[in-house]
């Protein structure tokens, strides 16, 4: 067995090739966390390739004199502990080859060596297929001017102490003025940044701002002697974006010299976006204005969590890579996962790689494990984002996107295993275990019930019967009681001033009294039949002027019960117009007080399954769930607020925008179930926000995540 795994059947296409180092190729050895590792520059290029000492100790004996079988047998001879198998061993040289860093005197005769000019040609049409939503396109080497003197200075000075007091400079002055303009900034901000016609400065903006990222890139590698070698554009969901090529930082031998080259690009978008502030602040609103506003969203939102995001293979990455002395981080913890996997199948035993202790493995399993699930979730995302803004062929590449981001590859990895010699040695010890696997799997998926429950943040408020509301219509003209105050039945709250409405009643009066004119005329003449007519509608008028002057009587709001006043949002001004009907304020008891929460559409599902139990918690106690009771939703989705407090603008979680009947109100976004619930709230004040968690009964995972996407699959891709 060990002699099977040892030995490859295709060592005799190889055995004869007689390797050896490009001229071009420089090595520097590095180390990390105590371990040796060489890295491989192609000075012609710019590429590196990072190999282990026992790699290296193949390598450097790639001389062009000995054969592939040579070596491999002076190795093995030699009882070295790192001997790789010869099918490792043929691996090792096709990438080596793939790479550019080793030749061979010769056609090569090793099937994979002999498919890689084939694959190099094919590379752009495979990368399309791949991702036909992320593409680069080389353009240009700027290694000429990036060479000079100029741009040398330039860079030294940039990446100095001076550099860093100039940048810090200017992020101090940039956060003061962030704290005196940050409603102005901040105030409605995915509202403004998504609007149509922002998204237009947006898209124009954007590539300038990655343009000054991409070229500090550049100007940290060549601040530490590296060379880039090549520059181009790359599309990200269609939008255009410059990039440069700056894999030569991987041969510096400082990790804090990488790490620099990684955030660099980070360290100027700070440094941009902080600028921007700082003339944003000093400018009129305008176009100019809307431009800064822009960098100031892609400068900051933009570049931490994307850009500085680890989880990502973008530069937080990198500089994470560095940082952690754990190059290669992302593929080594897949790898560290793959063989665990294995060893749980029964996989034959392979040789060990992989060189990081038990601590450092265990980190870089944990960080391939989240990136991962970060990855799904930026893929569907991406996906849904391209469904909403491309019409027609959006619903295509969707699909495309996740079929090849995600479903492609996880296909082809286990097609890989499928077929490999392990699995073929050991396939009936290997199926029976994996058959097990996804039949627990399956279970816990399809059978299992989980708990499931829903939560939002609710906010206290006064019940309807503690509501104090306008009888009549008018100017306010005083406000008798203040707020916090506590007052009795009948107490005078607030004066209104029914001008309109005592204008009427003079008008009446006019009326009756004309109309009392003629029916002394009527009734002189004896003519019975008008003067009842007009009698009637002398009736009709003095019940109108009665009624009129019943609103003008209640132009003067009472409490209609004991309790603590508390106006309603917003709290009435003095000239404001008050309609008749309108609530203006509580007379708020503890007993009448009340929950008002907003659920989801989505949360339909739930709520039709039923509510077990609610409870809360409360910012102040985190750890003391209370329980809530008469849980009462209503049964259709509203965009209007059950209460104003709740919405985003206010400080509460319904993400809003303004009400197109009305100006000067907002509306939720999407539909929102109505709730409210009862309890013992004697210690909460109004406006009090809370954790509400409604319990619904146990469920198995599969119909709480598939029917979800299903229905929005059919919102997104189905007809219509």
């Amino acid at each position: 067995m060990a002699r099977a795994q040892l030995l490859s059947q295709d060592w005799y296409r190889v055995a004869d090739l007689r390797p050896r180092l490009r001229a071009q190729i420089e090595v520097a050895l590095h180390e990390y966390l105590g371990t040796r590792w060489y890295v491989l520059l192609d000075r012609a290029s710019g590429k590196t390739h990072r190999l282990a000492e026992a790699g290296w100790a193949i390598v450097q004996r790639f001389n062009g004199r000995e054969t592939l079988d040579e070596i491999w047998t002076g190795l093995a001879r030699a009882n070295d502990p790192d001997l790789p198998p010869q099918d490792e061993f043929i691996e090792l040289m096709s990438r080596l080859y793939d790479s550019g860093i080793v030749a061979v005197e010769g056609v090569p005769k090793a099937e994979a060596l002999a498919k890689s000019q084939a694959k190099k040609e094919s590379a752009v049409w495979r990368a399309l297929l791949k991702s036909p939503v992320s593409q680069k396109i080389p353009l240009y080497n700027p290694a000429p001017w990036l060479d000079g003197e100029a741009a040398g200075r330039f860079a030294r000075f940039v990446f100095s102490w001076a550099g860093l007091a100039v940048l810090l400079l200017l992020m101090g002055m940039a956060g003061v003025e962030l704290i005196r303009n940050w409603e102005a900034l901040t105030g409605n901000l995915a509202d403004r940044a998504l609007a149509p016609n922002n998204l237009v400065i947006l898209v124009c903006v954007y590539p300038v701002v990655k343009l000054l990222h991409e070229l500090a890139h550049a100007l940290a590698v060549r601040r530490f002697g590296g060379q880039v070698t090549e520059t181009g554009i790359m599309f990200l969901i269609f939008v255009p974006m410059p990039y440069v090529d700056a894999s030569a930082a991987n041969y510096f031998r400082a990790h804090g010299s990488r790490a620099l080259v990684a955030v660099a690009g980070i360290l100027a978008e700070l440094g941009i976006g902080a600028l921007a502030i700082l003339m944003w602040a000093e400018t009129d609103p305008g176009l100019l204005r809307a431009i800064l506003f822009n960098v100031i969203v892609i400068c900051t939102i933009s570049t931490l969590f994307f850009n500085g995001n680890p989880l990502l293979r973008f530069d937080g990455y990198y500089a994470l890579a560095d940082l952690t002395q754990t190059p290669n981080l992302g593929n080594r913890g897949q790898a560290l996962i793959g063989r665990w996997f294995k060893r749980l199948f029964g996989y034959p035993p392979e040789p060990e790689t992989e060189t990081a202790g038990p601590s450092s493995r265990a980190w870089m399993a944990s960080y391939a494990a989240a990136a991962f699930c970060y990855r799904v979730f930026v893929t569907f995302s991406i996906a849904l984002i391209v469904t909403d803004k491309v019409p027609y062929v959006g619903q295509v590449l969707a699909i495309w996107i996740v079929g090849a981001g995600l479903v492609w590859p996880n296909a082809q990895a286990a097609w890989r295993n499928l077929r490999s010699p392990a699995f073929n040695t050991r396939r009936r010890s290997i199926v029976p275990r994996l058959l097990a696997f996804f039949a627990v799997l399956a279970a816990l998926i399809f059978f299992v019930p989980l708990p499931s429950s829903t939560t939002v943040r609710a906010v206290v408020a006064s019940g309807e019967e503690a509501a104090v509301f306008s009888g009549s219509e008018g100017r306010l003209v005083e406000i008798v009681a203040e707020e916090g105050a506590r007052v009795a039945p009948g107490d005078l709250l607030l004066r209104l001033a029914p001008d309109r409405l005592e204008t009427e009643v003079l008008a009446l009066d006019a009326q009756v009294a004309a109309r009392e004119a003629e029916l002394r005329i009527a009734q002189g003449r004896s003519d019975g039949a008008l003067a009842s007519a007009i009698s009637r509608e002398i009736a009709a008028l003095e019940a109108a002027r009665a009624d009129l002057q019943d609103k003008v009587a209640a132009a003067e709001l009472r409490a209609g019960r004991a309790g603590i006043l508390v106006w309603d949002t917003p709290e009435p001004t003095l000239g404001e117009l008050i309609l008749r009907g309108s609530r203006v304020a509580f007379v708020d008891r503890p007993e009448s007080r009340r929950l008002l929460a907003m659920l989801p559409e989505g949360a339909g599902r739930n709520i039709e399954r039923g509510i077990t139990e609610a409870r809360f918690i409360t910012d102040a106690a985190p750890g003391a769930p209370r329980l809530a009771e008469e849980v009462e939703i209503m049964p259709n989705a509203s965009r209007a607020l059950i209460d104003p407090r709740l919405a985003d603008r206010s400080g509460g979680p319904i993400l809003t925008a303004p009400d197109e009947t009305n100006a000067d109100a907002v509306r939720a976004t999407a539909p929102h179930f109505w709730l409210e619930a009862d309890g013992d709230f004697a210690d909460l004040a109004l406006g009090d926000q809370v954790q509400l968690k409604l319990v619904h009964p146990w469920e198995p995972l599969f119909p709480r995540v598939v029917q979800p996407l299903l229905r929005e699959g059919l919102r997104r891709f189905g007809p219509g």
